[in-house]
């Protein structure tokens, strides 16, 4: 049985067509997928600064409960502006809780991935936890 899939939007501006493109193309994906058991946490109007957003800490507290396998979001800019920051939510929080992140435009996020695209974020991440 499929945990929750989270579909997460942030916009930093109050502007909501930002936020309902990104919602309408999780709702295609999840469509296209056949993801029927999703739920919407929407941050509009917050930066990508920092962490401190309402939805992204009901996702997060979502996460670590056990209620989510699968985090969605159009691209890794919505979940934070700062690489480190997303590093350490994968490392810390998403892959420790056997979750997965999956971004519209690059597809999975994993520690075990390397390839051009991600070369960048995985030796990150590979940093991140060798520090750990």
């Amino acid at each position: 049985m499929h945990k929750l899939t989270a579909l997460y939007s942030r916009s930093a501006t109050a502007d909501k067509q930002a936020i309902d493109k990104q919602m309408t193309k999780l709702n295609n994906y999840c469509e296209e997928k056949n993801i029927q058991k999703f739920k919407h946490y929407i941050d509009n109007h917050q930066s990508g600064a920092n962490l401190d957003r309402p939805a992204i800490k009901e996702l997060l507290q979502d996460l670590e409960a056990g209620k989510i396998d699968r985090i969605i979001v159009t691209n890794i800019s919505r979940i934070s502006r700062n690489l480190s920051g997303v590093a350490q939510i994968i490392l810390c929080q998403i892959e420790l809780n056997h979750a997965k992140l999956i971004t519209l435009d690059r597809g999975e996020y994993r520690l075990d991935d390397y390839n051009p695209e991600n070369g960048f974020f995985a030796d990150l991440l590979t940093k991140i936890k060798s520090e750990l």
